[in-house]
């Protein structure tokens, strides 16, 4: 960006600051976290048909396994496509594709008539959550008054309530036998409802201020400040004191609409050069590496956690208590986020946060395996859930900050894509391991070795607490 525009980006992070915080506020918060709370209802809808699927459609363990690596595949893509979509074209533009995906997505799986259907719908639904997981941060981000920024992390307790969701809803359908049709089936089309609630909302957001901005569409980005500032009753009358001089454009800019699509293309076309490029190459390769590894642990975690409940020494029995411990483990991830918004604004910074939960997280990774007791492997893998959600919610935080506006949306896709790549490979190759003798005990050093190298990574990271949104 020029510094004509960087002053105009610097006076957005001023002007919502002055607006302050509001109903308009509020509005974006319930909107991004309920696309979060869709992801990991969806996500774990997906393990509860992994597990009743092998019995199902009598499946081997690798085709079990191919099944979560078709949903991490669409992830991939999803991040990937939708956050370049979302760069070129707007955040709040993808946000909405995307969503309307996840609803197709999850009403054709919920139909599948057999393995060869549920491949390619799993694959569809993946696509629109990766484009949530892109999008979603951004578009909340770069609404959100700056000395707000941390509330990002409190977002993040959706996904929390998004597994407890399915969960309750898996265990209610268990209990009360209401239908004599398989619980993910019936979990997965509540699923396709909740997500088509929490996309309409987003036909009523405001296009990122900062988006508009950088695409030259200054007018267009007062006129949102301004709707922001009457929607929060603010007396605050955003307008830029800056202008960016015509005579930078060339003549053959200046056509109707001429202008507008070929700085979309240049933009698009610079946004990889930019964040692979000497400035922010290495921090590029930190956050994805650093995501990748933890998705190694956390994706198969999840996941198989209905599997290895069956497997590990402190079986679980039955459905109904399978539903409870799930419950359990999810819900003691909410004080993780809470406490993870505390932490990241104290001396202990993003940084030192993310570090030190996923060390601790691969260790209890192990401790799990270990228990010999009902109780002590709901402890372990409640507490291995907790430090997860308070180190992955600051992470995903930290990447959305770290970036300027031009490339935000592809930096978090970027990052979110190699993420989901670890779990497209992942599971695929725990499926042919849990085949094997052994099989188990290697898996979980798989995972617990991740999430330590993870948060060994997190060290090299840059601390991002207190710095301005560019």
């Amino acid at each position: 960006m020029s510094d004509e525009e960087n002053q105009k980006v610097q006076q957005i992070n001023i002007f919502l600051d002055s607006i302050g915080w509001g109903k308009y506020s509020t509005f974006n918060f319930i909107v991004c976290g309920g696309a979060w709370f869709s992801i990991t209802y969806l996500s774990t809808a997906v393990s509860f048909l992994m597990r009743s699927a092998k019995d199902e459609w009598d499946l081997e363990s690798y085709e079990v396994g191919l099944i979560n690596t078709a949903h991490m595949s669409g992830i991939f893509l999803g991040s990937a496509i939708l956050g370049l979509i979302g760069d070129r074209y707007g955040r709040v533009y993808a946000f909405k594709i995307s969503g309307i995906m996840s609803v197709i997505g999850a009403l054709l799986l919920t139909f599948s008539q057999n393995y060869a259907m549920l491949i390619p719908f799993t694959f569809i639904e993946g696509l629109g959550a990766g484009g949530e997981l892109a999008t979603g941060g951004p578009s909340y981000l770069e609404a959100c008054p700056p000395k707000k920024r941390w509330t990002l992390v409190l977002i993040s307790a959706c996904w929390i309530v998004g597994a407890i969701g399915a969960s309750l809803i898996a265990l209610i359908f268990t209990v009360s036998g209401f239908f004599d049709i398989e619980i993910w089936r019936i979990v997965t089309f509540c699923g396709a409802i909740i997500e088509f609630i929490n996309w309409v909302p987003r036909l009523f957001l405001y296009e990122s201020s900062r988006y508009l901005l950088i695409h030259h569409r200054d007018d267009e980005s007062e006129k949102v400040l301004c709707n922001i500032a009457r929607i929060n009753r603010s007396d605050i009358k955003p307008k830029f004191e800056v202008q960016i001089e015509e005579s930078r454009l060339s003549e053959s800019l200046k056509g109707e609409g001429t202008r507008e699509r070929l700085v979309h293309k240049a933009n698009t076309k610079d946004s990889l050069k930019m964040i692979l490029g000497k400035k922010y190459i290495k921090y590029t390769l930190l956050f994805t590496f650093t995501l990748m590894l933890v998705e190694i642990a956390y994706s198969t975690m999840a996941s198989f956690m209905p599997i290895f409940l069956d497997k590990v020494g402190g079986k679980v029995s039955g459905d109904t208590q399978l539903y409870y411990t799930l419950i359990i483990q999810q819900s003691v991830g909410i004080p993780g986020i809470f406490l993870s918004t505390y932490l990241v604004e104290t001396r202990l910074g993003r940084r030192w946060t993310i570090s030190i939960s996923f060390l601790i997280m691969g260790v209890l990774i192990f401790l799990f395996y270990s228990a010999d007791s009902y109780p002590l492997l709901v402890v372990f893998s409640s507490l291995m859930f907790f430090f997860n959600y308070l180190g992955y919610s600051a992470l995903y935080t930290m990447i959305a900050e770290f970036f300027p506006t031009e490339v935000r949306s592809i930096a978090v896709g970027w990052t979110n894509s190699w993420n989901k790549f670890a779990g497209v490979v992942t599971p695929a190759i725990i499926g042919v391991l849990l085949g094997m003798p052994g099989g188990l005990t290697i898996s979980i050093l798989i995972c617990s070795i991740g999430s330590i190298s993870s948060g060994l990574l997190c060290m090299k990271l840059p601390e991002t607490k207190g710095a301005e949104l560019g």
